[in-house]
């Protein structure tokens, strides 16, 4: 962080061939790094509580490929209705019709 405890730009927290992966087309790349938000390291820091009865309403977890095994596996202890899609991180940017499908019929799992 800064001195004035921002971040730079997570796209610039790697090199850039590997941020290309996450964003293979180079149009979309430079949107999101032209958008993005630099952001106090205290966002990251932060413990953000969960409100009452919120784990009595349905829940669904859409998982961007392997990495998120661990939080795949929590979810579907949970009851919760599991999609992994391939993809990595950022696939939310790279295929937002394939995201946005199961976003819409996550409530009836």
């Amino acid at each position: 962080a800064d001195a004035d405890g921002l971040l730079p730009p997570w796209t610039e927290w790697w090199p850039s061939e590997d941020t290309a992966v996450l964003l293979p087309d180079g149009t979309v790349r430079a949107a999101v790094e032209r958008e993005q938000r630099r952001l106090p390291l205290a966002y990251f820091e932060a413990a953000v509580p969960s409100p009452p009865g919120w784990r009595d309403l349905p829940a669904a977890y859409l998982a961007f490929g392997e990495a998120y095994a661990e939080e795949t596996a929590r979810a579907r202890a949970s009851g919760w209705r599991v999609e992994v899609l391939p993809g990595e991180h950022l696939h939310l940017v790279v295929d937002p019709e394939a995201v946005a499908d199961f976003v819409v019929d996550a409530p009836a799992g």
